[in-house]
């Protein structure tokens, strides 16, 4: 309903403006809204979240009035530290007045002492028009939610109506900067002109308010999603953290720019620091357990996954995480098949655990389901065409695997033709030419992939084309080539382990080479 989307704004504000003091410790709204109209007791919440306050209260819009009922609560004993009613007339003034009261005499009933920065931000009014302000918070929610392209088309859209409606908005420019580039960096808009609108929003954000925090995290958000210019921004997240100190994502932004650098463990305690302002997002988790799987560090993996598990036991992640663990670490594909439920659409990499199943009809009826066009992630291009050539290839069918790798070929070749440097439209290329026999020239094309993308460049995602291409070399007749790879694979972090290895079909040609076999010996774990 409008008047809960209302509040929901105006809660997010109030945690947005708390986060920017340095003393406090405030929790993100990710975690925060695990709790809205829970019963449980104040001090097993705190607990949960890591505080010892907890501030409470409801927020009603009725016509041309707004009413805010806040109070502050030791969660030890739940006594009332402070509370307050705000009634008064419907206005973007009114709004953040009423916040700016708020974050303040929190501040003040905890003892913490503002500096004159913090002062002045928490004070600031973003816009002084209404409707802007409701197209921003529009904007935010859908930051929350998945970054599939309509949301993130509609993301750009909310935070375009708010810079019509108000063009002296930084906050709107910064973030309509944020979600331009974050369409680029997804996959799904790889233009130059997608770019240049982010640049120029930017701009616009710099020109109205170059030292606002949000300024600065969409220059670095511009220099790592645009250009994987990863020192400039984390320089820029640098600052921008100077004036949102408790902004969980600003603070997870970084650890992913540190592990692909290869910074891994100043990447871990990074996140782990982003996951303490914001303990149950689902998210942050994830990426954490992503980060200990590349390492490899299995028992890790899985005890981020029974912390999910215990903190929030009706989310789907933890049974998905667990099932994904088993295919990388032990080559396992039946707890993955195990979720699976015939003829509903899921991720395209969900193929892999029909693939190490040998499960090739299988394979091929989930391609069925899967909806026409190119399916894309940040790692990979593929079809559903192109899942049926490789599993009526896998299959020994590969007279009637002809058909839809050629159609993939053609539409791949239309779009390296325009996009010569992304790295999934060769792999996808690679391998589509290596199940037609055209052995060279798929080489060629993996190869490419591990040159776009050496471990300088992306320590996270490097170890994926290596494997890719050890997969094309394979497939090809070049044993000790495809050896060489895997090799280097393993001597790198990655979504692969010896078992996965053995248990992949593609490799099944080296099933007795002794370099093959001498290569997964040296890199079994002890």
């Amino acid at each position: 309903p409008e008047s809960q989307a209302f509040a929901d704004g105006i809660h997010d504000d109030l945690i947005t403006q708390a986060s920017r003091i340095h003393a406090l410790k405030t929790i993100s709204r990710t975690s925060v809204m695990r709790y809205r109209n829970s019963d449980r007791p104040l001090a097993e919440i705190a607990a949960e979240l890591g505080v010892s306050t907890i501030m409470e209260g409801s927020i009603r819009r009725a016509g041309r009035r707004v009413r805010v009922n806040v109070q502050l609560i030791d969660a030890s004993d739940g006594h009332v530290l402070w509370g307050s009613t705000y009634d008064r007339e419907l206005t973007a003034q009114n709004i953040f007045a009423i916040q700016s009261e708020i974050v303040q005499q929190v501040a003040s009933a905890l003892e913490t002492t503002l500096t004159r920065s913090e002062r002045m931000a928490i004070a600031e009014a973003p816009t002084g028009n209404l409707q802007a302000y409701t197209q921003y918070q529009l904007g935010m929610s859908l930051d929350r939610e998945s970054p599939i392209e309509s949301n993130l088309r509609a993301k750009v859209a909310a935070f375009e109506a708010a810079t019509q409606l108000d063009p002296g908005m930084a906050q709107a420019w910064a973030r309509l900067a944020i979600a331009h580039v974050q369409l680029y960096w997804r996959g799904y808009d790889r233009s130059e002109r997608r770019l240049e609108q982010s640049r120029e929003a930017l701009e616009r954000a710099a020109a109205i308010r170059p030292d606002l925090a949000e300024v600065a995290m969409a220059r670095g958000f511009f220099h790592y999603w645009g250009f994987r210019d990863y020192p400039a921004a984390l320089e820029d997240f640098g600052k921008a953290e100077r004036g949102l100190p408790n902004d969980a994502s600003l603070i997870a932004a970084k650890s992913f720019i540190q592990r692909r650098l290869g910074r891994w463990e100043e990447s871990l305690e990074t996140l782990r620091r982003a996951l303490a302002l914001d303990p149950l997002n689902m998210y942050l988790m994830q990426n954490l357990a992503n980060t200990y799987e590349v390492l490899r560090r299995w028992d890790e993996v899985s005890g981020v996954i029974a912390r999910a598990e215990q903190l929030l036991p009706e989310d789907p992640w933890s049974a998905a995480a667990r099932a994904s663990l088993a295919l990388i670490a032990r080559g396992d594909p039946a707890p993955a098949l195990a979720l699976y439920a015939p003829g509903t659409t899921m991720d395209p990499d969900f193929s892999t655990a029909f693939r190490l199943a040998r499960d090739y009809e299988g394979g091929l009826a989930f391609a069925d389901t899967l909806p026409g066009g190119p399916l894309l992630n940040q790692t990979r291009w593929t079809s559903a065409d192109l899942l049926r050539g490789e599993f009526l290839w896998l299959a020994g069918r590969s007279a009637d695997s002809r058909a839809p790798l050629k159609r993939v070929h053609d539409e791949l070749a239309v779009l390296l033709r325009n996009d010569p440097d992304d790295p999934r439209l060769h792999g996808a290329m690679g391998l589509t030419l290596a199940l037609l026999g055209e052995a060279p020239e798929a080489a060629a094309e993996a190869e490419k992939t591990v040159q776009l993308v050496p471990p300088d460049r992306d320590a996270m995602e490097a170890g994926i084309w290596v494997y890719g291409l050890a997969v094309v070399q394979a497939i090809g007749g070049r044993h000790a080539d495809a050896v060489a790879s895997l090799d280097r694979a393993l001597g790198m972090p990655g979504y692969v382990s010896t078992a996965f290895i053995e248990a992949d079909p593609f490799f099944d040609s080296l099933q007795d080479d002794p370099a093959f076999r001498e290569l997964l010996a040296r890199y079994a774990a002890p």
